[in-house]
């Protein structure tokens, strides 16, 4: 027998006992600490930070709040939703963190590892016990979930695999398809009993879309309970929340309903066109803590010469997304996915010499995973032969994109921003994917290939028919302030930087608390209706 099969089913067997590997780990590994920097930091400091907090909490505590269920995992994760369970707890309300022990999505544990690090998520968290219910979704009976949920878990699965792999395309053998699927069954089955017989009133879960937070959102649905879910974006001191779809659909249609026909102030116009001006200048904007174009710009004829464009042939723009971004996941239309897209516009263009193809790679692909799939390489692989009229600007190049945007007939995008960024500067724009800004009223939205290709024989014969109106950019910067500025709710805390935020006191949680700005967003997060939601929507 090999020796790693024989340690695994020693550990298998062994994990059937929680007591031993509770033990174990206290007095073999002396309370080891078995997770990442965000877990150490949590033991840290929560205790004092539950310390400061319960001064705040009325007599009445729990008694005027609601029944709140916060689903967490990873340590990341896990530090940022201790904290918010915390702040909820301190509003009032009944909350219990539901902690799923994974350190990562990732890695294949034993149960008896599982079991160890379940006993020292337990042992940092609890101090957090003095206002919060803590329950670990390990220690929870599994139940039986009804059939029809299987298909979304199975699109879960998917989207779990491309997320992790950063590729659309993931073969069937693939080991971490047997993780991701054991994992994802385990979590609803005990998901499905325990929000069975708990029924809380608002179920919050970060992301919705991937991992076992878009498990609990479909499990959540399906039983009819209010999910909200939340995410980060580049903006600080704010966040993503969304009362119905999963926060990363980026599902704006109530909001744009609202903001539609409601011109922008003379300093709400400033201050957007300030932003977009920070953005494709290279600089970081008003809320920004990300900057995607790090080299300023050098001018459009430079770049020009620099790349051997001809001014006077048609140029289109192609700026896919980075893949694996959670933005992009089952954001298809009409196509297969990003990939297909890329390569058959490919074909497209090298049917039509007379005009020229520059495909930007995002920026943000520096940052790719060694194992993912680089748009630059998804073009590489399907370049046609002898294809003269293609560009190929690499995520690296030492380019501001912003400098092809006046060279540019149109733009080709699926779901990336900058395609809303070129309509501002009066490029007509093709979004081919699910873009929250499709459909919005200044870009083209085909529905199948036909229209696609119509639209982009359109764009090579009239190209000034198909370009947006004067009404339809100044649709276009109304709906870039709604997005930028109305859609995100003000929060004190950032996932990515949390750490480093909560050295500031005015960042601890006790001083959070006091602060009136963000009691609106407290409240939303509970199903308080956002402030653009209708009658209609507002029941989530």
């Amino acid at each position: 027998m090999a020796k790693g099969t024989w340690k695994a089913r020693v550990l298998h067997f062994l994990g059937q006992y929680p007591r031993l590997a509770e033990w174990d780990w206290k007095w073999r590994l002396r309370k080891a600490p078995l997770g990442k920097e965000s877990a150490q930091f949590l033991a840290a400091h929560l205790a004092e930070w539950v310390e400061e907090t319960l001064p705040l909490v009325e007599p009445s505590f729990g008694e005027k709040g609601k029944e709140v269920v916060l689903f967490t995992l990873h340590d990341r994760w896990m530090l940022h939703n201790s904290l918010l369970a915390l702040a909820l707890a301190g509003r009032g309300h009944r909350v219990t963190l539901l902690f799923w022990p994974y350190r990562d999505w990732f890695t294949p544990i034993s149960d008896y590892a599982l079991w160890q690090r379940e006993a020292y998520l337990r042992h940092i968290l609890r101090p957090l016990a003095r206002i919060v219910e803590v329950r670990s979704l390990l220690r929870e009976p599994p139940g039986t979930y009804p059939p029809d949920l299987e298909p979304a878990l199975e699109e879960v699965d998917a989207f779990d695999m491309q997320y992790a792999l950063q590729r659309e395309e993931v073969a069937e053998d693939h080991p971490l398809w047997r993780v991701r699927r054991a994992r994802n069954r385990d979590a609803a089955r005990r998901l499905w009993r325990f929000l069975t017989q708990r029924r809380p009133q608002a179920l919050l879960v970060p992301n919705g879309l991937i991992l076992e937070f878009g498990v609990a959102y479909h499990v959540g649905r399906r039983l009819g309970l209010p999910v909200m879910t939340f995410e980060f974006d580049e903006q600080k001191d704010h966040m993503w929340l969304s009362q119905q779809d999963p926060v990363m659909r980026l599902n704006v249609e109530d909001l744009w309903a609202r903001y539609r026909h409601q011109p922008l102030t003379p300093e709400e116009a400033a201050r957007i066109r300030r932003a977009m001006e920070d953005r494709w200048q290279g600089r970081i904007w008003e809320r920004s803590q990300r900057q995607w174009q790090e080299v300023p710009p050098q001018g459009s004829l430079e770049v020009a010469r620099k790349l051997g464009l001809d001014p006077e042939r048609p140029l289109f723009l192609l700026a896919p997304n980075v893949f694996g971004d959670s933005v992009v996941l089952g954001a298809q239309v009409f196509t297969r996915g990003l990939t297909d897209w890329v390569k058959r516009t490919l074909d497209f263009f090298a049917r039509h010499p007379e005009a020229q193809l520059v495909i930007r790679v995002h920026p943000g692909e520096k940052l790719l995973d060694p194992q993912g799939l680089s748009m630059a390489q998804v073009v590489r692989d399907a370049w046609p032969p002898g294809a003269k009229n293609i560009v190929l600007i690499p995520a690296d190049a030492p380019i501001n994109t912003f400098d092809l945007v006046p060279l540019a007939t149109a733009g080709l995008v699926y779901t990336s921003t900058i395609g809303m960024e070129m309509v501002l500067q009066g490029v007509p724009v093709v979004v081919a994917g699910r873009a929250y800004y499709r459909g919005k009223g200044f870009t083209l939205d085909p529905t199948t290939w036909e229209e696609y290709w119509d639209l982009l024989h359109g764009l090579l014969t009239r190209p000034q028919e198909l370009a947006p109106t004067p009404e339809q950019q100044e649709l276009a910067w109304r709906f870039a302030y709604t997005f930028f500025y109305r859609f995100p709710r003000p929060y004190p805390w950032n996932l990515l930087i949390l750490p480093q935020l909560l050295q500031r006191p005015e960042r601890r949680p006790a001083q959070v608390l006091r602060n009136p700005l963000y009691f609106p967003t407290w409240d939303q997060l509970v199903g308080e209706p956002l402030p653009w939601r209708t009658p209609e929507t507002a029941s989530v």
